[in-house]
Parts: C-alpha cells; sequence; structure tokens
C-alpha cells in the first residue's frame, strides 16, 4: 500500500477518534482521550504546507476568520478572569476545540478520505452498540445513568448523554444508506436512545428529522408512513415483551413535557443554572467575568459549572463582542448551508449540514467545552466536504 495513503488513513482514524473522543474514553481509563487525540493529530498540521486546498467558489470559506476572530476573543478574556485555575483548563480546552476545527480542512482532502470517513463511523458505530448491549444485559445501563451515585467514576464509561448524541448522529450521517446491516445498526441506535431517555438528543432527532423530511410528511405517503409505524411497533414489542425496567425512567424522564419544570429535577436544576448566568450577565454586560469565571461568579466552589448554553456561557464569561461574533457566524452559516442546499444536490453533504444542525441544536442546553469540539469538527468537516465537491462539480461544467 502507499506509503501516503497509510498517513492519511492512521490521520483520518485518529480524527474522527479525537472528535468523539467523549465516547470511546472508556478505552483509556487513565489517559484523557481528548489530549491523547490531540496530541496525535497535531503532526497532521505539519502536512498543511504539503498540499493547495481548492477553496474556489465554496461560500463557507468566509466563515474561517470569524471563527478564529471569536476563539481568540474568548481565549484573550483570561486577562481579566475571576476564575483561580479553572481559566487555564477551559483555555486549553478551546484550543483542543480549534485543532478540531483545522484538522478536517488538513486531512478530509480526497473523496476516498470521505469514503474511510464513513467507514469509521460505522465501526465506531459498531463498537458503540456492542457496548450498549453489554451494559443493557449486565446492569440495564445503571453504571451509564447513575454512575455518580454510585461511586464509579473511575469506570471511564461515557455518560447516557455523550451516547445519546453519538447516536444521534449516526443516525442522521447514515441515514441514507444502502447497506442493510447498517440500517439495522441505525434501527438498533435509535432504540438505545429510547431506552437511555435523554430528552435533549430525542427531541433535537425528532425536530432535525421534521425539518429534514418535511416534504415527504405528506398523509398519503404510505411508504413513509408505514416504515415510521413498522419501527415504532418493533420498538414497543420489544419493550413490552422483554418488560425493561428503564421503559419506566423514560416514562418519568419524558414525563417533562407534559408535567413541566416541576416534573423533572434535572431540567429544573438546569434552568436554575441559567437564570443565575443571566444575572450574572445584568452584572458584567460587556466583558464578562473571564473564561472559567461562571463557577465562581455565582458563588459555586466547583469552577467546572455552566449555564448549559453556549451562548449564555460566551456572555457570560466573555462579553458582548464574542457573543456577537457567534451570533454573526451562526446566521452565515444557516444562510450559506441553505444556498448550498438548494444548488447543490449531494446526499451526504446534506447529512452533513444537517448534523451540523443537530449539534447546534445541543448547544442550547450544553457547555462551551466537549460539545463545542464536536460542533467545530462539523463545522470544518463541512467546509472540507463542499471544497472537494464544489472543485468537481466546477471541473465538470
Amino acid at each position: 500500500m502507499n506509503q501516503n495513503k497509510l498517513v492519511d488513513y492512521y490521520f483520518i482514524t485518529v480524527l474522527t477518534l479525537f472528535a468523539y473522543s467523549g465516547v470511546i474514553k472508556w478505552i483509556f481509563i487513565f489517559v484523557d482521550p481528548t489530549i491523547l487525540f490531540a496530541i496525535l493529530s497535531l503532526p497532521a498540521l505539519f502536512l498543511w504546507s504539503r498540499f493547495r486546498f481548492y477553496y474556489k467558489n465554496n461560500p463557507l470559506v468566509s466563515t474561517i476568520p470569524i471563527f478564529f476572530l471569536f476563539n481568540f476573543i474568548v481565549i484573550l478574556s483570561a486577562t481579566y478572569t475571576i476564575s483561580d485555575k479553572y481559566y487555564i483548563f477551559k483555555s486549553l480546552v478551546i484550543f483542543s476545540n480549534t485543532l478540531a476545527f483545522i484538522l478536517p480542512l488538513v486531512i478530509l482532502r480526497t473523496e476516498w478520505a470521505f469514503e474511510y470517513f464513513i467507514f469509521i463511523f460505522k465501526v465506531l458505530l459498531f463498537l458503540c452498540l456492542l457496548l450498549l448491549i453489554y451494559e443493557y444485559i449486565d446492569n440495564q445501563f445503571t453504571r451509564i445513568r447513575f454512575r455518580e451515585e454510585l461511586g464509579q467514576n473511575e469506570i471511564g464509561l461515557p455518560n447516557y448523554l455523550t451516547f445519546s448524541y453519538f447516536l444521534g448522529s449516526c443516525i442522521i450521517l447514515l441515514i441514507n444508506s444502502k447497506d442493510n446491516f447498517v440500517n439495522v445498526m441505525l434501527i438498533i441506535a435509535l432504540l438505545f436512545m429510547i431506552l437511555l431517555a435523554a430528552k435533549g438528543p430525542l427531541l433535537f432527532l425528532i425536530l432535525l428529522m421534521g425539518i429534514k423530511y418535511r416534504k415527504k410528511l405528506r398523509i398519503t405517503n404510505f411508504k413513509f408512513w408505514f416504515s415510521l409505524g413498522l419501527i415504532i411497533s418493533s420498538i414497543y414489542l420489544f419493550v413490552t415483551l422483554t418488560k425493561i425496567r428503564l421503559f419506566d425512567t423514560l416514562i418519568d424522564r419524558l414525563s417533562f413535557f407534559s408535567g413541566g419544570l416541576d416534573a423533572d429535577e434535572s431540567s429544573l436544576a438546569r434552568v436554575i443554572l441559567l437564570k443565575k448566568g443571566i444575572e450574572l450577565i445584568r452584572d458584567n454586560i460587556f466583558f464578562g467575568v473571564g473564561i472559567g469565571g461562571y463557577a465562581k461568579g455565582i458563588g459555586d466552589p466547583d469552577g467546572r459549572l455552566s449555564p448549559h448554553n453556549v451562548f449564555i456561557e460566551v456572555w457570560a464569561e466573555t462579553g458582548v463582542i464574542p457573543l456577537t461574533l457567534l451570533l454573526i457566524l451562526c446566521i452565515l452559516l444557516f444562510i450559506k448551508y441553505s444556498y448550498l442546499l438548494k444548488k447543490y444536490q449531494f446526499r451526504l453533504g446534506e447529512n452533513i449540514i444537517y448534523l451540523c444542525l443537530f449539534i447546534f441544536f445541543s448547544n442550547m442546553v450544553s457547555s462551551y467545552l466537549e460539545d463545542m469540539r464536536i460542533t467545530y469538527f462539523w463545522l470544518g468537516t463541512s467546509i472540507a466536504y463542499y471544497t472537494i465537491k464544489i472543485k468537481t462539480f466546477s471541473n465538470l461544467i
């Protein structure tokens, strides 16, 4: 095999593992997988000078300067932060997140690179499902859902939210697969999302599927409704026949939608943190309290607390200018993604764009750390993909 191909295989594999290191951290119990994979990916940056990346006619490229300026100002807020030490860790994580944006531009340069990239996701999905099957049979997901109460933080397993967002990402990315085995995996992934009972990923997936297939959601579309009904019926029968105890957990978790905030303690706690973030903004509206300063600003000794909303977190910690840049970036991406969807009918490109939207929804209830790394990863991946496809499309005309 060509030596350059081996190098590319290595970097594509490490890139994917780096972006979703939260899912596979159980492999490296004593090592932070984000830092490990970031280090393994760093040599790819030195390959940048070896290639001329074709950016012509790609409207997404105009978002790159805004992205870098936003991250620079966020880290600059460390000069006045009220945080004691946590700001150092958070600055390093933001640098790591930035790598997740840059590396797809460097590594994903050809059609076959994206083919192997998709293959890696299929392998990761398969391994993830095997782990979830084992955890269900062994302990009904207890170690994943309630590890803090059990005092098992050292086991290295991701929590149920991390699993759910990864499963949702795989469903969106691979939903048009013609491989029956992959389609079976996606149905199992959906089943596990339901059993894990994470409200956010489920709600965002349903919302996204409604947007993606809004034209097919017609009463007369028998094939669509039959397939949907078959999947729901299969899941219901499986749950009923196996008498899964977690079905009760699902009902309790989803009762939030009918019972309001009082029906779900975790949601109520997040709303309280969100309100405290808004109060912090009122007192520091222009410059914020500095990166990593949210927890200390609300009087909590746990430096890792966040308001569970990226926009509120950015405003509370870094001020109006980064927030404005972030909003401009989101608006530009929405406009440019809409343009690309209309002009270029690339199925994988469409899935990647909708996956970016899925991750954007997750930012409404997440923090700036691991979640933003995945956001940046898919943003960089979308730029890399359309750079390749637009070049190919232009050459054919």
